[in-house]
């Protein structure tokens, strides 16, 4: 197969996703230009905006409360970033020595 260079090959998304990803890459590009951080969060589609979430609902971008969990339809847990709620200190997959083993 004799492709010429360069050749690209691209994702063949609905135009929603598209159209979600025009504002967020649009918005990126404003924000760098006034010179604040932006940081777009693909799997999630949102943005974080000097460490504020905002996500594209209606064509437009509205904040997002991510500190919180939801558990259920009215259920939230309060999430605080600055503790490690889920793992202690010694437990996050690391190899090391089994205790007792020398």
């Amino acid at each position: 197969m004799n492709l010429e260079k360069p050749f690209y090959i691209n994702y063949d998304l609905p135009f929603e996703v598209r159209q979600k990803r025009k504002i967020l890459l649009q918005s990126r590009a404003d924000t760098l230009k006034e010179g604040k951080n932006a940081k777009i969060i693909w799997k999630k589609n949102q943005i974080s905006i000097n460490d504020l979430f905002y996500e594209v609902n209606d064509g437009e971008l509205k904040t997002v409360d991510n500190r919180s969990l939801t558990c259920g339809p009215e259920a939230t847990m309060e999430v605080d970033p600055a503790t490690e709620p889920f793992l202690g200190r010694g437990a996050r997959g690391r190899r090391g020595k089994k205790p007792g083993a020398q």
